[in-house]
């Protein structure tokens, strides 16, 4: 949410742009990320796993499925080469070069980001490598479910490969 504030506060042409990207690439990942997160549910009482350590051990079960919800909380906390680090960066380049007043905002927003990316490495922790002494039977995915995080998946990796289209484009605009 802070980038998207920080697109809106540069205010130039360039940014309204850039904000279009980062709404556009932000949606796909989080429609990824939730439909993995709900389509978590027990075998035997359909019911969702409530805590985060009910998750423990899922890369042993499901591997597929935890490497795609993986890649969705990398993208989500902006680590490279991920599209959510290139938009991230972009929408800070933007504020950095269009106004001298923003630095501040520039530094603050980094140190918030770095915060949220450990609640999202946290979670891959438990899901990877974390290790469980009973293993909880998950309902198989629905159709729906998987279509849409698959879809999610493909967008993000078709927004990856196009994103040396979009890196050369704004160096071009900014120059």
């Amino acid at each position: 949410m802070v980038f998207f504030l920080l697109a809106l506060l540069s205010n130039s042409v360039y940014s309204f742009s850039i904000l279009l990207l980062f709404l556009i690439i932000y949606t796909v990942t989080l429609i990824g990320l939730f439909g993995s997160i709900i389509s978590l549910r027990l075998r035997s009482s359909r019911k969702l796993l409530k805590t985060l350590w009910g998750w423990t051990g899922l890369f042993f079960n499901n591997r597929v499925y935890s490497i795609v919800t993986t890649l969705f909380l990398f993208s989500s906390a902006g680590l490279p080469p991920l599209v959510g680090f290139l938009i991230k960066f972009l929408i800070l380049l933007i504020v950095f070069l269009g106004y001298t007043n923003f630095y501040y905002f520039v530094v603050v927003s980094l140190l918030l980001a770095s915060l949220s990316c450990f609640y999202y490495i946290r979670i891959i922790k438990v899901m990877a490598f974390n290790k469980k002494n009973y293993w909880l039977y998950l309902s198989p995915i629905s159709y729906w479910n998987s279509y849409f995080i698959s879809l999610s998946c493909i967008g993000l990796i078709l927004l990856f490969l196009g994103s040396g289209l979009l890196i050369n484009f704004f160096i071009l605009i900014l120059l």
